[in-house]
């Protein structure tokens, strides 16, 4: 097939670079809060709230697909301040710090929705399936104003099943009146993006943003394998 009448695509590491060192995100954000405060032992804050937070998202009582998360890292934040003897009046004051330190390093990937615009212009149906928190995967959504250059959105915190479910790849078949046989799934994940998308007949892309290869002994086997989404246009 040279063109699909429907193009689903994943959203982090396919659209979006989104390979965060989260740990490295926060310690920049807590030696920067504490230094703000006058605090000497950005290690001992820092410390504090990886112990929070993996107590906070190891509560199995939550649904974290559809939590808001930003509630839950500033109730973890404050719990954190208070361990360490600073006031938790601070808490909005690190969650942002963090936010502006994690978005410096996302972006989308270069030619992203330019390749996106060629397909829509040829009359190709666009849709996101993409894993993850409702609220963190719209957030991101919002901030790359990309709604406009899709006729579905599909997320597993709003679906209430992710990939590999076949549910969530029919609900966005459906949606775009789609066959599998009409129908590219391009993700960056070999089991969820590649081998979900194959077990219901969709033709499957592996992007390979991170340029790893596939593996000897890998048992999933990519239709086509790309590095960015952009190659997908034509039969680079």
């Amino acid at each position: 097939m040279d063109r699909p009448k429907t193009l689903l695509l994943d959203l982090d590491n396919t659209l979006i670079d989104y390979q965060l060192d989260f740990v490295g995100c926060w310690r920049r954000a807590t030696e920067e809060t504490a230094t703000a405060l006058g605090f000497d032992d950005a290690g001992a804050l820092l410390g504090a709230l990886r112990r929070e937070v993996r107590k906070s998202f190891g509560d199995p009582s939550e649904n974290w697909l559809t939590r808001d998360l930003r509630v839950a890292i500033h109730e973890s934040a404050s719990r954190a301040l208070q361990s360490v003897s600073l006031s938790d009046a601070h808490a909005g004051e690190l969650v942002d710090r963090y936010d502006e330190v994690r978005d410096a390093t996302t972006c989308l990937f270069p030619g992203a929705l330019e390749t996106i615009e060629r397909f829509r212009a040829e009359g190709t149906c666009i849709g996101m399936v993409t894993n993850g928190n409702a609220g963190l995967q719209r957030s991101k959504i919002r901030r790359f104003a990309l709604a406009p250059y899709f006729d579905s959105i599909h997320v597993e915190g709003e679906v209430g099943v992710g990939k590999p479910d076949p549910r969530i790849f029919q609900a966005a078949l459906d949606a775009n009146a789609s066959t599998p046989e009409d129908t590219w799934m391009v993700g960056d994940n070999l089991d969820k993006d590649v081998a979900g998308a194959q077990y219901v007949g969709i033709h499957a892309v592996w992007c390979d943003s991170q340029r790893e290869g596939l593996a000897p002994a890998a048992d999933v086997a990519p239709d086509r394998i790309v590095h960015r989404v952009s190659e997908l246009w034509g039969a680079e």
